[in-house]
């Protein structure tokens, strides 16, 4: 299993985040994650890797369309990531940052 940690830091100060396990969500992109998925694919459970404040609509555009066929058991971590886009696009300054093992 590949937890990974993710952070939304919005205006220089630690605003929100959570821990899951990324198993799932690999499981729920499909084989082809790059030209579906272009955001998304570069999240990798090994390696760290940021989104900045312009980048958050289209992360979250991302993971609305893998919540139509994402298992239960992703569903939860889906909806945070969402509601963590959410939060970083209303601040003047933001960043998701995805930190894995």
């Amino acid at each position: 299993m590949m937890a990974i940690r993710i952070e939304l830091w919005t205006d220089g100060h630690l605003a929100d985040g959570t821990e899951a396990w990324w198993d799932g969500m690999e499981a729920a992109l499909t084989n082809d994650t790059s030209a579906e998925y272009p955001l998304l694919d570069r999240v990798d459970p090994y390696n760290d890797v940021v989104f900045v404040h312009g980048e958050l609509d289209g992360l979250a555009s991302e993971l609305r369309t893998i919540m139509v066929h994402a298992h239960e058991g992703v569903q939860a971590l889906v909806l945070k990531l969402i509601e963590l886009c959410l939060a970083g696009t209303t601040a003047r300054d933001a960043q998701l940052k995805f930190f894995g093992d």
